[in-house]
């Protein structure tokens, strides 16, 4: 029998995949700006890539849960990204 151990995900493999997950999303939000429309598929699966990127993949009934409330809060005012972004360490 075998025992495997791996240590825990360092601080800096943590930050790492905090900024990856930031430029990905930043990215995904730019390429969303210049569509013409708001795309079904698009947001989807820029849910399951910025989930992915932060190390957190979630199941597509997570995914599909996440889109179809965010439907329904869409006349929620949300921040401008400059507002919610912050400088990691």
């Amino acid at each position: 029998m075998f025992t495997v151990s791996a240590p825990d995900i360092s601080r800096s493999d943590n930050e790492a995949l905090a900024r990856s997950a930031r430029d990905v999303t930043q990215g995904l939000q730019t390429l969303s700006e210049h569509l013409p429309g708001k795309s079904e598929i698009f947001t989807k699966q820029l849910l399951r890539i910025a989930f992915k990127f932060a190390g957190e993949p979630q199941t597509e009934d997570i995914i599909e849960q996440i889109y179809k409330e965010s439907l329904t809060s869409s006349d929620v005012p949300h921040e401008s990204s400059s507002e919610q972004s912050e400088e990691l360490p």
